[in-house]
């Protein structure tokens, strides 16, 4: 059959094309020239593979190889070092995307703060007010705010009042925690606090901002002066 070869494998007739690698339609084998094999010694037309006594000269250079096949393409391996370095770089850029997500998902904390006036002096049983402005300056708004005096600084004072009232009036071994609503984002809140002075001195304490039972803000360090 003009312009055919026979398969090397089961012999049956394949299409012979110049230089390329063929199938066979039959057994499936793909077969190459001998022109194309890394034995062919192209200026004798002979075949040079190592199993030979000798050279054979080819009277077809385009024929199909029997004798021996192409050499599989080589496997290029990657370094250890550069292996660890791209899972490295993999690992490293998996890790920050993660931290995006959640901090996409989790809800942003609002930050708090506040300001207490200097309190001026004042008299045994003679009450005075204790003001201290809330502000939210945040994108989002504060859940259940809360004002912790500590006990040290109330503990010389009777708490008349409290404007606004508080929700809840938590009492802690060092502190006492008045528990208010919301503060909506961009929102201020003036706490009044009337306390009734009991003894005689100087009398310091801190105050802590919370939101949802989380610090906010800095404690802030008032002192007050009682006087006989």
């Amino acid at each position: 059959m003009p312009g055919t070869v026979k398969c090397p494998g089961c012999g049956a007739a394949i299409p012979a094309g110049r230089g390329g690698v063929v199938a066979c339609a039959h057994c499936g084998e793909a077969w190459a020239p001998c022109r194309r094999c890394r034995f062919y010694l192209p200026v004798t037309a002979e075949c040079g593979a190592p199993h030979l006594p000798e050279p054979r000269r080819l009277t077809d250079a385009d024929q199909l190889m029997s004798c021996c096949r192409l050499p599989a393409p080589a496997v290029r391996k990657w370094p250890i070092a550069a292996t660890l370095t791209v899972a490295l770089v993999v690992a490293v850029g998996l890790w920050v995307a993660t931290a995006a997500y959640r901090r996409l998902e989790e809800p942003a904390a609002p930050e708090l703060s506040m300001r207490i006036p200097l309190t001026r002096p004042t008299q045994v049983g003679q009450p005075y007010q204790l003001a201290v402005c809330l502000f939210n300056p945040s994108r989002v708004g504060a859940e259940e705010v809360s004002l912790a005096i500590e006990r040290s600084y109330l503990g010389h004072f009777e708490v008349e009042s409290i404007d606004p009232p508080p929700q809840r009036i938590t009492t802690r071994r060092r502190t006492v925690v008045y528990t208010f609503g919301s503060l909506p984002a961009g929102g201020d809140l003036e706490v009044l606090i009337e306390l009734r002075p009991l003894v005689p001195g100087r009398w310091r304490g801190r105050v802590i901002l919370g939101s949802r039972g989380r610090v906010s803000h800095r404690a802030v360090l008032i002192a007050t002066q009682v006087v006989p």
